[in-house]
């Protein structure tokens, strides 16, 4: 049976090397040791926790009742992967490395296609457009339902988020709580931090 230390050991081992990106590497090492630390003594193998990770985040939660149950549930997903990838890595070093490299160039030549693939779409007619933290944002389209708006969002060169909202638009309250309900979906936010605090934090910080 394998120790979940070696999958800590892991984590160090590729994000260091460059196999993981740093900020991924982080957050499932933070996710390891919060569920890990519930274990009692003969239950720190890779073994029991890939056969009980429920009953573990459950421990989890009711030692830790401020934690959100979304988190909770973030933090269980990345354990696993941490744990399937360390049983990957360890089986077979070269095989595991190779995999994520090839996954890594798919991505990158996915979003070059997805960016040349939306560059014809300049010389059509889009919707009005309004700007918005220094991008355009599609002011909405029209749906079935007359009381919903669409918006398109350019967050990054590969990746355009949709949202349908209401056609009165979002009150400031409703927007935040939006954004907190988001916030345990981020890769590089620790829970340890207030979201009220990592709102207030310049971009980028």
């Amino acid at each position: 049976m394998a120790s979940v230390h070696e999958v800590i050991e892991f984590l160090d081992i590729v994000s260091d090397k460059g196999f993981l990106n740093a900020n991924t590497a982080g957050s499932r090492k933070t996710a390891c040791k919060k569920l890990f630390g519930v274990l009692d003594d003969e239950q720190q193998t890779v073994e029991y926790v890939l056969g009980n990770i429920d009953v573990v985040k459950a421990r989890f939660s009711n030692l830790n009742k401020s934690v959100s149950g979304n988190t909770v549930d973030m933090y269980g997903q990345r354990v696993l992967l941490a744990l399937n990838g360390f049983l990957q890595w360890r089986d077979d070093r070269a095989g595991w490395e190779k995999s994520v490299s090839t996954k890594r160039s798919t991505r990158s030549v996915s979003g070059d296609k997805k960016t040349r693939s939306r560059a014809p779409r300049k010389q059509r007619k889009t919707p009005r457009a309004q700007e918005g933290a220094g991008r355009k944002i599609d002011s909405g389209q029209e749906t079935q339902d007359r009381g919903v708006r669409l918006v398109k969002f350019p967050l990054r060169t590969d990746f355009e988020l949709e949202v349908k909202l209401p056609r009165n638009g979002l009150t400031v309250a409703e927007l935040q709580r939006v954004a907190y309900f988001l916030l345990p979906y981020t890769s590089d936010w620790e829970p340890t931090a207030s979201p009220r605090d990592m709102f207030l934090k310049p971009a980028g910080d």
